[in-house]
Protein backbone atom coordinates (compact mmCIF):
# COMPACT_ATOMS: atom_id res chain seq x y z
CA UNK A 1 0.00 0.00 0.00
CA UNK A 2 1.19 3.86 -0.98
CA UNK A 3 0.69 6.22 1.44
CA UNK A 4 -0.62 9.44 -0.82
CA UNK A 5 -0.08 12.73 1.67
CA UNK A 6 -1.55 15.86 0.52
CA UNK A 7 -1.16 17.53 3.56
CA UNK A 8 -2.90 21.06 4.46
CA UNK A 9 -1.86 22.65 7.43
CA UNK A 10 -1.39 26.02 8.40
CA UNK A 11 2.07 27.54 9.55
CA UNK A 12 1.84 27.03 12.88
CA UNK A 13 0.32 23.13 12.47
CA UNK A 14 -2.87 21.85 13.08
CA UNK A 15 -4.66 18.18 13.28
CA UNK A 16 -4.57 15.13 11.20
CA UNK A 17 -8.02 12.94 11.67
CA UNK A 18 -6.60 9.49 10.18
CA UNK A 19 -8.49 6.36 9.16
CA UNK A 20 -6.79 3.55 7.80
CA UNK A 21 -7.43 -0.51 7.39
CA UNK A 22 -5.02 -2.51 8.84
CA UNK A 23 -4.65 -6.53 8.24
CA UNK A 24 -3.31 -8.36 11.63
CA UNK A 25 -2.40 -11.41 13.08
CA UNK A 26 -2.84 -12.90 16.15
CA UNK A 27 0.00 -11.54 17.94
CA UNK A 28 0.00 -8.13 16.13
CA UNK A 29 -1.23 -4.85 17.02
CA UNK A 30 -3.25 -3.09 14.04
CA UNK A 31 -3.37 0.44 15.70
CA UNK A 32 0.28 -0.21 16.56
CA UNK A 33 0.97 -1.74 12.61
CA UNK A 34 -0.54 1.78 11.57
CA UNK A 35 1.04 3.87 14.11
CA UNK A 36 4.01 2.62 12.37
CA UNK A 37 3.43 3.27 9.04
CA UNK A 38 2.20 6.80 9.57
CA UNK A 39 5.37 7.49 11.77
CA UNK A 40 7.42 6.12 9.03
CA UNK A 41 6.00 8.40 6.39
CA UNK A 42 5.81 11.70 8.76
CA UNK A 43 9.29 11.36 9.66
CA UNK A 44 10.27 11.02 6.23
CA UNK A 45 8.67 14.69 5.50
CA UNK A 46 10.45 15.77 8.67
CA UNK A 47 7.43 16.52 10.17
CA UNK A 48 7.26 17.15 14.41
CA UNK A 49 4.11 15.21 15.52
CA UNK A 50 2.37 13.73 18.22
CA UNK A 51 -0.40 11.13 18.68
CA UNK A 52 -3.14 11.94 20.86
CA UNK A 53 -5.44 9.51 20.37
CA UNK A 54 -5.59 5.71 18.67
CA UNK A 55 -7.98 2.74 18.50
CA UNK A 56 -9.18 0.33 16.55
CA UNK A 57 -12.85 1.52 15.28
CA UNK A 58 -14.31 -1.99 14.05
CA UNK A 59 -13.24 -4.82 12.88
CA UNK A 60 -14.58 -5.28 8.82
CA UNK A 61 -13.37 -8.97 7.98
CA UNK A 62 -11.38 -11.62 10.03
CA UNK A 63 -7.91 -9.90 10.76
CA UNK A 64 -9.01 -6.77 9.45
CA UNK A 65 -9.86 -3.90 11.25
CA UNK A 66 -10.33 0.16 10.90
CA UNK A 67 -8.17 2.11 13.00
CA UNK A 68 -8.77 5.87 13.82
CA UNK A 69 -5.49 8.33 14.76
CA UNK A 70 -5.47 11.63 16.03
CA UNK A 71 -2.07 13.24 15.05
CA UNK A 72 -0.96 16.66 16.16
CA UNK A 73 1.49 18.33 13.63
CA UNK A 74 3.44 20.93 14.81
CA UNK A 75 5.47 23.03 12.85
Amino acid sequence: MTLEWGLALKETGGWIHYYDFEHAKKDEGPVEKVRGKVSRKLESLNAVFDFSFDRIVRSTEPNWYQVVLDISIKH
